[in-house]
């Protein structure tokens, strides 16, 4: 399937339930490519890169969650925001891999907030450190926190 895309509203607009995960996965790194001129953020000093299979990890990620599956549109506008969300958020937590896992120091575990359509929405994501000393972005989940007060 492929669809023209001309704007950020295009994509907001989508049906995203009708989309295959793979098309979800270029769609998402399309979108961030698009929203930032870099791939590399800094939060409190870390230098955090996101990478193309970093992004089509979180899709494959919310896609094969039925919750993160529903709010796959809030997950793409973070996708969009990815930059300002990795560079202001807050440092909760900090494990060694445990899992032997190839190259991976240890794990590092983020969280913001961004408000989407006057809801306030928490952002997950984590952060793994390589052998090499990189910082790299692997998975975001969100979740709904409550409705914005309106005047």
């Amino acid at each position: 399937m492929y669809l023209k895309l001309n704007s950020l509203n295009d994509i907001l607009n989508l049906d995203f339930k009708n989309l295959k995960v793979e098309y979800l996965k270029r769609l998402a790194y399309k979108i961030f490519n698009e929203c930032h001129d870099k791939n590399t953020f800094i939060n409190n000093g870390n230098n955090i890169s996101v990478t193309k299979k970093g992004i089509y990890e979180s899709v494959q990620k919310i896609y094969n969650n039925k919750y993160q599956r529903e709010l796959v549109k809030e997950n793409f506008i973070i996708f969009a925001n990815l930059g300002s969300i990795i560079e202001t958020a807050l440092l909760v937590n900090q494990a060694l891999e445990r899992k032997k896992r190839n190259g991976i120091i240890y794990w590092n575990y983020y969280i913001n907030r961004l408000y989407i359509d006057n809801e306030e929405y928490l952002i997950n994501f984590d952060v793994r450190t390589l052998d090499c000393n990189q910082n790299q972005y692997r998975i975001q989940r969100i979740v709904l926190k409550k409705k914005k007060q309106v005047a």
